[in-house]
């Protein structure tokens, strides 16, 4: 068992981000998860509802930091405390190897593990016990960002340079993680609760050491730390509370003769936080006046020259992309912006997309050797045939959109720049992405490093929905998350409104009688869809209800479609599914589907829930990608909690768990979900107000004009 320790105020959000990575951490010890809340005002119930295990205590008022571990260590029972920052991630193998360290090592009391920024760099996590030049040669001092490396910063932040790559004795390590001995931080009497926020951890570390025990700095765990999630929420007060608490760790450390100085050291603490203000303040403001101006300037110049935008994906076919594209391109302002579309070839098995885009004449640019498949020979053409039309284009903006066409044009505009000395801006959608679900274990990990390189030439990377910003950011480290910018997507939704006068007309053509549920998925029958779940949900189903009248509907085309029908007649279901092949007229589906079903392993924004919720049909779906931000918050009650779960505007099952969707599909059909009409209207309205043509085209025409003025 190992205990885990969070004081949380104000940093909900992240916290369970971070208690993720602990519960999806592959180790086998048993983690008992405790929080202090002090006060904080961001609905930290809800980490209960997601973590019904974690024990939380709500304090009525803000304790800082050492008092609320303090009270959470009463309550521990393991040898060993994780006492975490909420902004923290864990990476895999973290408690196996600082544990095993530990146990190895029995006069260690405290170990830190390297901690890691967001895009990788390495936090001055072990130091050496500060001294007054510490204030001066700080790690974000201005003279350590104007030298950084002199040798005072080099002997205080020991972690410098990559310095330090094995086990090593130190003075302090940060308190954002680290693993303590419950026996040696015991025989202190824990933390000083003097300390209300910051340097307590140097404090702690520099007693634990007086009474024999070492502090050890060790590289081989490693944590990713955000940095500042709770202090930015007030940032002056904590700028206070970091040069009161210097001064505390002065006063109480400070020997012979230092300690007669501490009147003019606390003088000049002060003056260093009234300075820090001012300055952090005129910088802000210069920066925000700065862009002001320079956006203003390029707006004026752009008023009188349209802005070139050239966009590539790979090829039409039916899904999100496709139609996000053909919105873009149909509504953005003509008047504005120029553009041209580069797509390639359908693959055989794929719906085609292209009757429902009416481009202009010379708007849209066929390279048949862009597809889907990887083919080297193919791809080395596109590549050529891209890199020409964006020669002759000349185009401000070029903006990919899927995997394939992110690579080809990006390598393009990355050789486009160099030999026509440009400066044309790139910018990438993810509307999923390959790095999970699709290939095997190194093919994975060959994907993410090509994205990693391009997202180094990209100048902005879009993701659909928060979730997939944070996968792409924080579990994948594509990039800063600072270059990743969220853009929902867009669709015209008026004709899912309404579409009363196709009931019935799907029902008929089928042979169906009112009272048959009809259980729907829509989409390419494609490995990373994972069709198979839902035919292994429906045969759980029909073996326990065989008088119900059902019919599980898959609507689309794909690779494996034949082997899913033969699939179907094995189990002996064939009379219960039908694969119905791709629809034009999708309002014509919806308006007699009784539940949209979704089984995918990955996923964008997926459009058919999107459609289904603005027809007011039940959803039920797996938890991936943008996903859980369609769905929302789960509800309060729960039949039950360790299963599916229910949300605001669906049901949320786990991925790969057959019988937890036909649970969830039971629980439908048998608790009068189905009957919530309350609950799909809010569905309804949900969709609409946040996924509409009119939002997308301002956000993206906004963000274009917002590149080009940074780039001027």
């Amino acid at each position: 068992m190992i205990d885990i320790l969070y004081v949380n105020y104000n940093s909900s959000n992240v916290l369970i981000q971070s208690i993720s990575s602990i519960i999806n951490s592959k180790d086998n010890y048993q983690k008992k998860i405790f929080i202090w809340d002090n006060n904080s005002k961001d609905n930290v119930d809800k980490i209960k509802k997601i973590f019904p295990d974690v024990v939380l205590f709500k304090s009525t008022k803000n304790l800082g930091f050492a008092k609320g571990i303090n009270r959470l260590l009463k309550y521990t029972r393991s040898t060993y405390q994780v006492i975490l920052n909420p902004d923290t991630l864990i990476t895999n193998d973290f408690l196996g190897k600082s544990v095993a360290y530990l146990e190895a090592n029995q006069q260690v009391g405290i170990l830190g593990p390297k901690i890691l920024n967001v895009d990788g760099t390495i936090q001055g996590s072990a130091r050496s016990f500060p001294t007054p030049l510490t204030s001066l040669f700080g790690r974000n001092s201005p003279i350590t960002k104007l030298f950084p490396n002199n040798s005072i910063t080099a002997k205080n932040i020991l972690t410098a340079k990559n310095g330090i790559k094995n086990p090593t004795v130190v003075d302090w390590v940060s308190g954002a993680c680290m693993v303590v001995r419950k026996e040696a931080i015991l025989s202190i009497g824990g933390f000083d609760e003097r300390f209300f926020l910051y340097w307590e951890d140097a404090d702690l570390c520099k007693r634990i050491k007086m009474t024999g025990w070492d502090v050890v700095y060790f590289p081989e765990s490693q944590v990713v730390h955000y940095v500042g999630e709770s202090s930015n929420t007030r940032p002056i007060f904590a700028n206070y509370q970091f040069h009161k608490s210097c001064h505390q760790l002065f006063e109480k450390h400070a020997n012979w003769p230092l300690s007669a100085i501490s009147p003019v050291a606390g003088i000049a603490l002060m003056l260093r936080f009234v300075i820090s203000i001012i300055f952090n303040w005129s910088n802000r403001v210069l920066n925000r006046l700065n862009k002001i101006q320079v956006k203003k300037s390029c707006r004026n110049k752009t008023k009188k020259n349209k802005i070139r935008v050239l966009r590539v994906i790979s090829r039409m076919n039916i899904g999100g992309p496709s139609i996000h594209v053909k919105n873009l391109i149909e509504n953005i302002d003509s008047n504005k912006f120029e553009s041209k579309l580069i797509t390639g070839t359908i693959s055989p098995s794929e719906g085609d997309m292209e009757y429902i885009a009416n481009f202009k004449k010379y708007t849209k640019i066929y390279i048949p050797e862009l597809q889907r498949e990887i083919n080297l020979k193919k791809d080395f053409i596109a590549f050529i045939k891209v890199l020409r039309e964006i020669i002759r284009f000349d185009p401000h903006i070029i903006h990919s959109h899927t995997s394939k066409a992110g690579t080809v044009s990006r390598l393009s505009v990355f050789i486009y720049n160099i030999i026509r000395n440009k400066k044309a801006i790139v910018v990438h959608t993810f509307h999923g992405n390959i790095l999970d679900g699709y290939f095997n274990r190194f093919k994975s990990f060959l994907f993410l490093l090509i994205e990693k390189l391009l997202a180094i030439v990209t100048d902005c990377i879009i993701a659909i929905s928060e979730s997939q910003k944070w996968e792409l950011s924080s579990i994948y480290k594509v990039c800063n998350p600072k270059k990743i910018k969220t853009i929902k997507l867009g669709f015209d939704l008026n004709k899912f409104l309404n579409i009363s006068k196709y009931k019935g007309a799907l029902r008929k053509k089928l042979g169906l009688s009112n009272d048959t549920i009809i259980i729907g998925i829509i989409g390419r029958i494609v490995p990373i869809k994972n069709h198979k779940m839902l035919i292994d949900s429906a045969k759980l189903f029909l073996d326990n209800f065989k008088n119900t009248k059902i019919l599980f509907l898959l609507v689309g085309d794909g690779e494996l479609r034949s082997f899913l029908e033969d699939y179907v007649a094995n189990c002996g279901i064939k009379d219960h599914v039908l694969f119905y092949g791709w629809e034009r007229n999708i309002p014509l589906i919806y308006a007699d589907l009784d539940i949209l079903a979704l089984t995918s392993l990955n996923e964008g924004t997926p459009v058919s829930i999107i459609e289904a919720m603005a027809t007011k049909i039940p959803v039920i779906t797996t938890g991936v990608g943008g996903v859980k931000d369609l769905l929302g918050k789960f509800d309060i009650e729960q039949p039950n909690p360790s299963d599916f779960k229910i949300c605001e505007r669906g049901i949320l099952c786990p991925t790969e768990n057959p019988c937890s969707f036909y649970r969830a599909l039971q629980y439908m059909i048998d608790s009068g979900y189905l009957s919530d009409k309350c609950r799909f209207e809010r569905a309804r309205n949900y969709v609409v107000n946040n996924y509409s043509v009119d939002r997308l085209i301002k956000d993206m025409e906004l963000l274009y004009e917002d590149l080009l003025a940074e780039r001027n």
